[in-house]
């Protein structure tokens, strides 16, 4: 039973209003950080165990420089997230082939 008093309480502290939002979404830089860092932990696991190869530091951080860039950029709409996105990802891929020929 909700007596009056209850009610009141729960107005002032704000109790009854915490599950009202929706949780927010991660912001665009920490969700292009994932990417990126998954890209450099693929491509450190490729180059040492499948491919056998040492890639040079520079080449190795090939997504590194499109996080940097992309950082610097003044555009940071929705479009401007997945094209990050996937050129880190062709960047990787990038090294990894150059270094398996």
């Amino acid at each position: 039973m909700n007596h009056p008093r209850s009610i009141h309480l729960q107005r002032r502290s704000g109790a009854h209003e915490r599950h009202r939002y929706a949780p927010r979404a991660w912001p665009s830089q920490i969700r292009i950080a994932a990417v990126v860092a998954g890209c450099l932990v693929v491509e450190a696991i490729v180059a040492r165990n499948v491919m056998d190869v040492t890639v040079n530091i520079v080449a190795f951080l090939a997504p590194l420089w499109v996080f940097a860039v992309s950082q610097a950029w003044p555009t940071k709409d929705r479009l401007f997230e997945i094209a990050t996105m996937l050129i880190a990802v062709t960047a990787t891929a990038g090294v990894l082939v150059f270094y398996a020929l």
